[in-house]
């Protein structure tokens, strides 16, 4: 027995998650208990929802990543014995 024809679904229709450098994140998946009358649209809401999904992504990793580093730097320049300067 496939695995979600227990819920009645006999049809899905998925996109891929992707990231602008091109690493795939995973899949997002619309489900269906008969063929959509209109998949094309399906598919186009959900190349919609996965571009805005892997941009969300993206920004949550990057947002983390800069908070890394600022913490990193912060306690670097914290523990240092001598000061630490910027300039340009």
């Amino acid at each position: 027995m496939p695995l979600f024809a227990s819920a009645g679904v006999n049809t899905y229709v998925g996109c891929a998650l992707t990231a602008p450098t091109g690493y795939r994140i995973g899949v997002i998946s619309a489900m269906f208990a008969r063929p959509p009358a209109r998949r094309e649209a399906v598919i186009a809401i959900l190349q919609l929802f996965a571009a805005r999904a892997a941009a969300e992504i993206e920004r949550r990793e990057t947002e983390t990543a800069l908070r890394t580093s600022e913490a990193r730097f912060r306690s670097l320049s914290e523990s240092s014995p001598i000061g630490v300067y910027q300039f340009d």
